[in-house]
């Protein structure tokens, strides 16, 4: 990477559907549009995987995937957490992070607890940029003036995250005419803080004071979507680091996540990221890494590759490098070049197979475990409730 270029990365999970493995350990409930349920939830039982990937500073459909871990609901902060600290561990230890050069970007969507992940990465020299809910609110540093008695505040002005007049933002970038958003608008609020409540996710147990986590809160307004229709909800980012981000930085950091959809949607219908039905959860994390090793491989040989292109594709401007399918399509005629690091097949006779009059028995059954994303109570308990 060239110096003088902030490195960015995204981090995302997507679900590894298995519905009827009824021998699989270690399922859960995971967001899938194919749901199982009652069609509001969208969730499937299945596993979820998460990735780490490095975004290039082109709009492209090439990420770089550096690590991937299995998480669940309840597990998700803490691996999400320690893969933040073994990425920016590897760039120190190689030389690309530290030392004068940039701070790496984490972007990450909606899902993610932004308040407990800025408290959980304290320390760390990275900037975190999170997608934040509607109706959040933060608020600023409370007013002083000299004379004033009693307790010292801790929350001040309030900002809630909807559409409706704010208090006066501390920064404002107006970008007219943009090729894909049109009029861009972005206010942000430097130096706001939510309430921390105790007894709660990551904050439960908490010795001392609750902490004041501070950060930037950015909104985002465009006057229209890529395709044309009109934004149905305002756009609203967390920024928290070491050092300020310009407003355009951080929007175009959080623009360029949308990258690594492409590489989830490429790894599912082309190299079969979810196609092998493994019984174990163990068995899946290895494949699930051989696909990441296949995207590293089409990655290196994208300089050699010929652009075999059907007569229907348009062809590509010479800035912009080849797609991944196009890639895969024109990589039958270098791996013969290549080589292998295998050895050629011995000959050897046939196993003893298994005793004669051995049983093993059937595999050990795990029912679909009960659907604990957004579930709500039976309307009879509710009726009982309220007498």
């Amino acid at each position: 990477m060239p110096r003088g270029i902030r490195p960015r990365f995204a981090i995302d999970g997507t679900p590894y559907p298995r519905p009827d493995a009824e021998c699989s350990p270690g399922r859960a409930h995971v967001h899938h549009d194919a749901c199982r349920c009652d069609g509001t939830r969208k969730t499937i039982p299945g596993w979820e995987y998460q990735f780490v990937a490095a975004l290039g500073e082109l709009r492209s459909a090439w990420t770089a995937p550096v690590d991937v871990a299995r998480t669940t609901h309840s597990t998700r902060l803490a691996v999400t957490t320690d893969q933040v600290r073994a990425l920016i561990g590897r760039l120190e230890a190689t030389g690309q992070a530290g030392g004068g050069l940039p701070i790496p970007v984490i972007v990450l969507d909606a899902g993610y607890p932004a308040t407990a992940l800025t408290a959980a990465l304290t320390g760390v020299r990275a900037h975190l940029v999170l997608r934040l809910p509607a109706k959040n609110v933060y608020y600023r540093d409370p007013l002083t003036w000299p004379g004033k008695v009693g307790r010292p505040g801790k929350f001040g002005q309030r900002i809630k995250c909807v559409d409706e007049p704010q208090p006066e933002p501390d920064e404002e970038l107006l970008l007219p005419g943009t090729t894909r958003y049109g009029t861009v608008r972005i206010t942000c609020w430097r130096g706001v803080h939510p309430k921390v409540h105790g007894g709660r996710t990551y904050f439960a147990d908490w010795q001392g004071d609750l902490p004041i986590i501070k950060g930037s809160l950015i909104r985002v307004q465009v006057e229209r979507l890529p395709d044309g229709r009109t934004p149905h909800q305002t756009l609203w980012l967390w920024h928290a680091g070491p050092t300020v981000l310009a407003l355009s930085e951080i929007w175009r950091a959080y623009l360029a996540r949308f990258d690594e959809e492409h590489t989830f949607k490429f790894s599912k219908g082309t190299l079969g990221l979810i196609t092998a039905k493994l019984r174990t959860p163990e068995q899946t994390d290895r494949w699930v890494r051989l696909i990441m090793a296949a995207l590293t491989l089409l990655a290196l040989a994208r300089p050699l590759a010929e652009d075999l292109r059907r007569p229907w594709e348009k062809p590509l401007t010479p800035d912009r490098p080849l797609t991944p399918g196009r890639v895969r399509r024109g990589f039958r005629n270098i791996h013969h070049l290549l080589g292998t690091p295998a050895v050629v097949p011995k000959h050897t006779r046939a196993g003893p197979g298994r005793p004669t009059g051995s049983r093993s028995g059937p595999a050990p059954r795990h029912p679909s475990p009960a659907n604990k994303i957004n579930q709500h109570p039976p309307l009879e308990k509710n009726l009982q409730a309220r007498g």
